[in-house]
């Protein structure tokens, strides 16, 4: 209920397998992609106000439901004319369309702020206003979605080796936008969807090393939000 920045603590908390009981775990995991979504006509207007044009125009089709809701946004599925097959058909393409809705997050930064300035001086703990700055400029970063378009697009020309960033679609995207392709998979800790679609776990966790590694230690640049939420697997593992 609290949503915001709660939700991207309760997602930290459903990785760390070490920090907390399973039963809780599981709980928290519904956080990563299944928080309760906002009503349509809310995502609608957001692309309106920030695309200059309603769904329905921009999109061959666009769902009012979302498909995932985590913290600061939900993605509904869509799609995009592509041209005109050889039968004279419309091809359509399918999208990933990440609307931001969540205007908490500023109000959380100030609540964050209030509370460890009181920790703060209550147990004469120093630092915590340069940690505040910190967090303050991840999350802001984290709002301004072209900046995600141009970090997953240096990021997808750099990684391959099985890897796949879905390809931004510029002209559906702004700073609250962030049209993608729609690539579907099997959430990287749902291990019994893995198992049963015959899926190599070992080869999965080795996949996403090597991809770390190479994100971290040769390109300098990487994925810093790594919950399974984000990661999604399909067979041979990709």
């Amino acid at each position: 209920r609290l949503r915001g920045l709660f939700i991207k603590a309760g997602q930290l908390g459903s990785a760390l397998t070490s920090l907390l009981p399973e039963p809780f775990r599981v709980e928290l995991e519904g956080l990563q992609d299944r928080v309760p979504a906002s009503p349509p006509e809310a995502a609608r207007q957001r692309v309106m106000a920030e695309l200059g044009a309603a769904p329905e125009a921009l999109f061959a089709d666009f769902s009012a439901l979302p498909v995932a809701s985590a913290s600061l946004a939900q993605v509904h599925r869509a799609q995009l004319a592509s041209g005109v097959g050889g039968d004279g058909k419309a091809q359509l393409r399918a999208v990933a369309v990440k609307v931001q809705l969540d205007a908490i997050a500023r109000l959380d930064l100030r609540a964050i702020e209030t509370i460890l300035r009181v920790v703060g001086r209550w147990f004469g703990i120093r630092g915590l206003r340069e940690q505040f700055r910190e967090i303050e400029a991840v999350i802001l970063s984290e709002l301004d979605f072209t900046r995600e378009a141009e970090n997953a697009a240096a990021i997808g020309q750099t990684l391959g080796h099985g890897v796949s960033v879905p390809a931004v679609v510029p002209e559906r995207s702004t700073r609250r936008v962030l049209t993608t392709e729609f690539i579907d998979g099997i959430k990287a800790g749902d291990f019994a969807a893995l198992d049963a679609a015959g899926v190599d776990r070992r080869a999965v966790a080795e996949r996403i090393l090597d991809a770390y590694g190479a994100m971290i230690f040769r390109d300098g640049l990487y994925h810093a939000d790594p919950h399974p939420g984000n990661l999604l697997v399909r067979p041979a593992p990709r």
